[in-house]
């Protein structure tokens, strides 16, 4: 009969005892300070990405379907955090040992460790408690015990979790491949006068030795190519692609690369080549490069004109586009520091890919014409604006709704050069009018295989200071694909922007009367119109949400025809995943607790800076040209502080900032601009970006 787990009750009955007296003597309800099972499973599973599971008949019969716990236990069972043989208690009170029985499970060690544990017999999960102690994430105390029943605090079970995710999800991987042929399949060496490969047809000599169903490889612009023959001609072969399981018996790979994509070749979303990757002509070791400036690339697609700013680090692209209205369209997406580690097996069921990376985004509609044109609506009355203002946007036709792929970067894995990786970035902007949206995001995706089952890796922090001004879905797309004999192997997409939705309110004063008006307009635009009209005064009510989708495994590779590809959903309008400094009442791009407009309060100018619980910046993200300066603008401060109480400090030599809070752009990239109370308990950050000098 299997045993089951319990907390053993001569270990816990006076501690319980004495736990149950403090709280009855308290005057107030004391916090817990521990977790239950049933709370800890839930954490794990959550933190490590542990969703799926496919059988629905319940492994322990007391944690029935309708239970709270059902789909979490389904999951930790088939991902082998449980074992069937032992029962699970979802009320007792989480152990050190039963702590070390699921993490160590978790984290997949089945070894024979050996580990001096003079308690060892008396532990329920033996083979566990020694690899927790032998890996050091455990440790006995000074007389050689690990008291198997101690309950662990929320901190210590929070420290022992967190080691072991961050040991999961980023394994250190030495660059390893182990490839080898069928032993019926035999490929052909053969010297191309010339190749097509968007038809696949092969000019060689010889050709006519050649049968449908033989493989043969070349040299293609320095990479070796396979192709399986479909028809010959003379000295023409037509071929087609050549899936890796088609030819390759084993296929074992692991390890880690940083994309630098001033060696990468990068083609245009519609398949233009903008820049050919330098390895091409050098074999697998890549030249230096000695250029300390970024390299432009600028060409048009999708009605957009783009430019590309590449360093070895990373690359930013920036879109405009020009409506008939004379609005502009624009977005620019900066993605840094860009590291893709992998394990990959065909045979077995060890499959891991994650990509990290740092973005910023900004997207929006900019419309000069409210500037020249809100002194036609400051002499209108309160009716007549709000019609002329409703026809303004009516006529605008500054609406943008646009989806599609910027531009695809290309490049050899430095330690596996059988491999590429692709990175392909994509935008989407959907607002229907004058809009802004700035994101600063650092993120962490991808996913680890183990029972056929697919568990989810993901970590994002996103920068609170995002700003916007009018409803929008804006989002960057940023999909990473490992690719052998230019076939997918696996892959990882993420999606991550922001959705806000705003509402205009027009406050009109007419004949001694008050009205209000709601429209589904720019509140910006609204306001800069309204400027010098005494009847008209301008607020908005804003709800955003973040956006956070990842997808795996598309049907494109190889690990998704393994039936290996899951879409996650993550952060959206449904989850309450809202930006706090995106929702709320807002005044002249200010959050207030509460409409004052009602009251007839004019808030259009700022000669004290208002009280907050935080430092607030005017802006959190600012474009400053080289040899430029602009001040930063503190709109509130924290009770007690004053702006001399502040202290400016810059993240790069890019841009500077001095006492004042005035920046100055040297050279060309980004810098995080820091701006704290001189006694370090309240900062605030805005991103500063320098652009490429137009030559």
């Amino acid at each position: 009969m299997p045993r089951a787990f319990s907390i053993k009750k001569r270990h816990l009955y006076l501690p319980v005892l004495i736990l149950s007296f403090c709280l009855a003597s308290c005057g107030k309800k004391q916090p817990e300070t521990f977790y239950t099972v049933s709370e800890w499973l839930m954490k794990l599973c959550d933190q490590a990405g542990i969703t799926e599971y496919t059988q629905e008949k319940p492994y322990f019969l007391n944690i029935p379907e309708e239970d709270p716990l059902f789909a979490c236990v389904q999951a930790a069972v088939e991902w082998d955090v449980l074992d069937t043989a032992y029962a699970v208690e979802p009320g007792a009170i989480l152990t050190k040992e039963f702590a070390a029985y699921t993490l160590m499970n978790l984290r997949g060690l089945h070894q024979n460790a050996e580990a001096s544990v003079k308690d060892l017999q008396k532990c329920e999960y033996r083979k566990q408690v020694a690899e927790a102690v032998a890996s050091g994430l455990m440790k006995t105390d000074e007389r050689g015990l690990f008291e198997p029943d101690k309950i662990l605090s929320r901190e210590e079970a929070d420290a022992y979790l967190e080691t072991v995710i961050r040991a999961i999800n980023d394994p250190v991987l030495e660059n390893t491949m182990d490839i080898s042929l069928k032993k019926d399949v035999s490929i052909s060496t053969i010297d191309v006068t010339s190749y097509d490969p968007d038809t696949g047809i092969i000019e060689a000599a010889f050709a006519q030795n050649f049968k449908p169903g033989d493989y043969v490889s070349f040299l293609y612009e320095g990479e070796e190519m396979i192709r399986r023959i479909t028809s010959s001609e003379g000295n023409t072969l037509h071929t087609a692609d050549v899936l890796p399981e088609e030819v390759y018996d084993t296929i074992e790979m692991q390890g880690e690369t940083t994309i630098d994509p001033e060696k990468a070749e990068i083609t245009s979303g519609d398949g233009r080549l903008i820049q050919e990757g330098s390895w091409r002509y050098h074999g697998a070791s890549h030249p230096v490069h000695t250029a300390s400036r970024a390299t432009k690339r600028t060409f048009e697609i999708h009605g957009y004109t783009v430019s590309l700013y590449i360093t070895s680090t990373g690359i930013r692209a920036e879109a405009v586009k020009t409506k008939q209205s004379g609005a502009e369209v624009f977005a620019m997406l900066r993605i840094d520091d860009i590291l893709v580690k992998y394990r990959f097996s065909k045979d077995s069921e060890s499959r891991y890919m994650k990509v990290s990376f740092d973005t910023e985004e900004d997207f929006g509609i900019r419309d000069s014409r409210a500037e020249k044109l809100k002194g036609d609506f400051s002499s209108l009355s309160a009716s007549a604006f709000a019609a002329k203002l409703s026809g303004f946007f009516k006529d605008s036709k500054d609406a943008a709704d646009d989806t599609f792929t910027l531009c695809t970067i290309r490049i050899p894995i430095a330690g596996n050069p059988a491999l590429t990786a692709n990175m392909k970035l994509d935008l989407e902007l959907s607002a229907s009018g004058t809009a802004k949206i700035v994101l600063t995001q650092e993120s962490e995706a991808g996913f680890e295989c183990r029972n056929g089952k697919t568990r989810m890796i993901r970590s994002f922090k996103h920068d609170e200071g995002a700003e916007a001004s009018a409803g929008m879905r804006a989002a960057a797309g940023i999909g990473v694909s490992l690719d052998l004999l230019r076939q997918n192997l696996m892959d990882v997409h993420v999606t991550a922007g922001a959705n806000t939705d705003v509402t205009t309110t027009l406050h009109l004063y007419e004949n001694d009367e008050k009205h209000e008006q709601k429209m589904s307009v720019s509140s910006e635009t609204a306001s800069i119109l309204a400027d010098g009209n005494p009847d008209v005064l301008v607020c908005a009510d804003m709800q955003a949400n973040w956006i956070l989708d990842i997808r795996v495994n598309s049907s494109a590779s190889l690990a998704g025809r393994m039936g290996l590809g899951h879409t996650f959903s993550i952060l959206n309008e449904k989850n309450n995943t809202i930006i706090p400094s995106l929702c709320g009442h807002f005044e002249n791009g200010h959050k207030v607790a509460a409409c004052t407009r009602r009251n007839r309060i004019l808030l259009d100018s700022f000669e004290e800076v208002r009280t907050a619980g935080k430092i607030c910046l005017d802006t959190y993200s600012m474009i400053v040209r080289t040899g430029e300066s602009r001040p930063l603008i503190i709109s509130a401060l924290p009770e007690g502080y004053t702006k001399d109480d502040l202290r400016y400090t810059s993240s790069s030599s890019c841009a500077s900032v001095n006492a004042q809070g005035n920046v100055t752009a040297h050279t060309s990239g980004s810098a995080k601009i820091s701006i704290c109370t001189s006694d370090g308990k309240h900062c605030a950050y805005c991103s500063i970006l320098v652009p490429q000098d137009e030559t």
